[in-house]
């Protein structure tokens, strides 16, 4: 359980906030209007500008009530650490799962930027005859794949069509394939 700590207790929030954080709560104990809840919701953002964690928030709390209400008991202090310890792990786990949620929007726009550069890597001009109609579709089964086609004009007129799928998917599968691409045009016609 986590106990206020003298440092905590007299924390930069405590010192330049809790005249007037006392003041707001006192004036919606008694009026319970909007007037104050606008208030708190400035002094919130001003907070978060700050960076004062949840736990110092709720100590500011604590500390409002407690001098609102000199005969706080017992039970409703116990209720406050409470809540204290309650909005410390909701705080931590709250970063782990931003900290998550950025990671993966980080991959998410790298695979994207990946999957540009394989489709203009793997692009090939398919060839247009009087005699034939030529046409191709891929659609991956994710952003990237394994598959690849490729046309190519022989000297004699001839049209050559590679046809090739790494069995797999996603980027191992889209990585094989541009190795295999490589290796196709390294051979001559």
């Amino acid at each position: 359980m986590i106990k206020y700590k003298r440092g905590l207790a007299m924390s930069p929030i405590i010192n330049k906030y809790l005249p007037a954080y006392i003041n707001l709560l006192k004036d919606y104990i008694e009026h319970n209007n909007e007037t104050s809840l606008y208030k708190v919701e400035q002094l919130s953002k001003s907070f978060i500008q700050k960076r004062y964690s949840p736990e110092e928030i709720i100590n500011l709390h604590s500390q409002a009530l407690t001098s609102l209400f000199p005969h706080f008991d017992k039970k409703q202090k116990s209720a406050m650490n409470f809540l204290l310890q309650a909005i410390t792990y909701y705080g931590v786990a709250y970063q782990e799962v931003q900290s998550l949620r950025d990671t993966q929007d980080a991959l998410k726009s790298e695979i994207a930027l990946a999957a540009s550069v394989q489709q203009s890597l793997l692009s090939t001009n398919i060839p247009c005859e009087q005699l034939i109609d030529i046409g191709v579709i891929s659609v991956p089964a994710s952003q990237m794949n394994g598959d690849y086609y490729h046309f190519f004009e022989g000297k004699d007129g001839s049209i050559g069509i590679v046809v090739a799928d790494v069995v797999g998917k996603g980027i191992p599968a889209a990585l094989c394939m541009s190795m295999i691409k490589y290796a196709l045009d390294s051979f001559p016609e």
